[in-house]
């Protein structure tokens, strides 16, 4: 009969034993030398997994299972319908960035260039030199462009709008 004397009073004593050492543990902690080193490390974790030991014995409820009971959602909506409300505007934003959905390093690279801009870039290029141009004028004339700032793409065709030459 002694047996079942001691497994049913084995959750009572390890709820002594947790209290005892949630007043010990920060007691230890607070005595001379105070630095932080293994020895605190080590004591206040027996602190907190004591704490909760004898919270979870007391309540049935761990620590963490309390603090999720009077948390809110961690998506932070209040109802239903503003979660949908949401959804749907997340939707909208990816069908009207997939377009333009394009990576940092892509949009440094390309800059504003639209699809199809190699084959106008040869077609240009055929066009340059079946005139007569160099492939340096057309670097120079591609250089001009950017140190101009022009972003219509011109390759110097059309410089004599501007009334400087």
């Amino acid at each position: 009969m002694s047996g079942l004397a001691t497994e049913s009073s084995f959750p009572d004593i390890t709820k002594k034993i947790s209290l005892g050492l949630i007043i010990a543990s920060p007691i230890l902690i607070a005595l001379p030398p105070r630095k932080f080193d293994l020895y605190t490390i080590v004591l206040s974790g027996t602190f907190v997994l004591s704490a909760n030991h004898y919270i979870k014995a007391s309540s049935g409820r761990s620590i963490l299972d309390h603090v999720k009971a009077r948390s809110p959602p961690l998506d932070g909506l209040p109802s239903d319908r503003a979660r949908e409300v949401q959804r749907t505007l997340r939707q909208v934003r990816r069908i009207d960035h997939s377009a333009e959905d394009r990576g940092v390093l892509d949009k440094l690279w390309m800059g504003n260039e639209k699809e199809g801009w190699k084959e106008r870039r040869i077609r240009e290029e055929k066009e340059r030199l079946a005139r007569g141009d160099g492939y340096g004028s057309m670097i120079m004339s591609y250089v001009r462009d950017v140190w101009k700032g022009e972003k219509d793409g011109s390759t110097g065709e059309n410089d004599d709008s501007d009334g400087k030459e």
